[in-house]
């Protein structure tokens, strides 16, 4: 016996009936319901303001209005229902319950199955299916992928055609896209990069050279600052760019620039003349930091007006962070970092090994802090504890971001090595498509940029295992959840 089913077939009653009639009429409308024989069968529903009865009806002509029913069915008690009271056609909770039992309960050995009924049974050649019946072929199981499910959480599949069809990239977290080759607008030292408000914005260190890009870093336009410094650092916040430097001979100066779309610059003073280095912004304050040996530093809410700062200990600060609700600072040579909530006050943290320490990022619960002439690499969760992590090269590392679930990092040694980590624990060697020096990371929507000094060459990668380059296809949250069901189903 097979259940029939109809669209809208909905009708009301042309006279009443007692809890104990089999036999209903309707006053018109009977050709929206199946033909029932006894053998093939579908359920209705009687309604009224006091509720409901499922019936089964068991004998129905085409187009007749006159149906014969079983009453009072699953958990429904008969009784009597007047005139003009709704008979319909419905899926009843019994059906969606019997539905998902079809799907949970299939065989897993690699076979392909058919729901035949109430059963499962093999699909070979020859068999007949109706409609209503449930076939699903397992998929053998393959090299794991990973899901992101909802911006936070993965769960790792090994159905490939699951994660093929909603166009996932195969990598665990932390993994990020091929590397794709970019032009810059010149040949320059590109030596910094910061992404904001849907910009990426690279500075040099040697001229009045910056460049913007909104196409997440695909192409780039060139832009001028007002000064012609070396600008080492940018960073974004409070809906401004600032960027930090000093003069081309590396003396040092009081000048800063400001941008809101990296576009068109002012220039700033900033509160003492030094050779500033780096910048970071974090709790509503730019904080800059100044490589001269010494322990000069600056705080600025808006990077227009700067108030100078001390830093705790003397020597050449070279990078600067905020994660976790502190900023974090580390200094080009030996131990010494330094840790604040505001960029006021600092605490000094000593480093467990000695070295070139030129950039630092935080993602994932860790700060991450890299130098150079060294396969070493320090993470903290804190800033104050830090532990030393094995990089995959010696090589001169003089930036990191953080996005999408990964660390990259880039180095100054001409080449074309970058490395990517999930945790900065663990790294893996990535290739970038041209050899240069690379200086400058960022991240932003899904996307890491880096760029090389003296050169034109610049690299793009996407990265969040929820996005694919080749068909730029994101899994939606809302989606991404009912995909996380579906995994935990298979």
């Amino acid at each position: 016996m097979a259940q029939l089913f109809a669209d809208a077939a909905r009708a009301y009653l042309s006279a009443g009936i007692n809890d104990t009639d089999t036999a209903i009429s309707i006053t018109a409308g009977g050709a929206l319901f199946p033909v029932a024989n006894g053998t093939d069968w579908f359920k209705a529903v009687l309604q009224d303001a006091s509720g409901i009865e499922i019936v089964y009806v068991t004998a129905h002509t085409s187009a007749s209005t006159s149906f014969t029913v079983t009453r009072g069915q699953e958990g429904t008690t008969a009784r009597s229902f007047a005139a003009g009271s709704v008979f319909g056609l419905r899926v009843t909770a019994a059906d969606t319950a019997a539905f998902a039992g079809k799907l949970g309960d299939a065989p897993s050995d690699g076979k392909t199955y058919g729901r035949k009924d109430a059963a499962w049974a093999e699909v070979v050649s020859g068999a007949t299916y109706r409609i209503g019946d449930v076939q699903i072929a397992p998929t053998a199981p393959a090299t794991g992928a990973w899901l992101l499910c909802d911006g936070s959480t993965y769960l790792q599949s090994s159905y490939t055609d699951l994660y093929a069809a909603i166009g996932l990239i195969a990598n665990s977290p932390g993994q990020v896209s091929s590397f794709t080759s970019r032009t810059m607008p010149s040949s320059a030292n590109w030596a910094a990069m910061a992404y904001g408000n849907g910009v990426f914005v690279a500075t040099t260190s040697n001229g009045t050279n910056v460049a913007a890009s909104s196409t997440d870093g695909a192409t780039w336009t060139a832009r001028t600052f007002p000064t012609n410094q070396r600008w080492n650092g940018v960073a974004y916040g409070n809906g401004v760019f600032v960027a930090v430097g000093d003069s081309l001979s590396g003396t040092a100066t009081n000048v800063v620039a400001t941008s809101p779309d990296g576009v068109t610059w002012t220039n700033r003073t900033i509160s003492a003349s030094s050779t500033w280095q780096s910048v970071a912004y974090g709790n509503g304050t730019f904080v800059a930091i100044s490589r001269a040996t010494g322990t000069t530093a600056s705080t600025s809410p808006d990077g227009i007006t700067w108030t100078a700062r001390t830093l705790p200990t003397s020597a050449g600060w070279w990078a600067i962070t905020f994660g976790n609700g502190i900023f974090v600072a580390v200094a080009s040579g030996g131990t010494a970092a330094a840790i604040s909530p505001d960029g006021i006050s600092w605490t000094a943290v000593t480093l467990p090994v000695s070295g070139n320490w030129r950039a630092i990022a935080y993602g994932n619960g860790n700060f991450v802090t890299l130098g150079l002439s060294s396969a070493v690499a320090l993470t903290s969760p804190d800033g104050i504890t830090w532990t030393s992590r094995t990089l995959p090269s010696s090589s001169n590392w003089s930036a990191v971001a953080f996005g999408g679930g990964a660390f990259m990092a880039v180095t100054q040694t001409s080449g074309n090595t970058c490395a990517v980590s999930s945790d900065g624990i663990v790294w893996t060697t990535r290739t970038l498509p041209a050899t240069g020096t690379y200086y400058g990371v960022a991240y932003g929507n899904k996307v890491f940029v880096t760029a090389a000094l003296a050169s034109t060459s610049a690299a793009s990668a996407y990265a969040g295992i929820s996005y694919n380059p080749s068909t730029q296809f994101a899994v939606p949250r809302a989606i991404s959840e009912e995909i996380n069901s579906w995994v935990k189903a298979l």
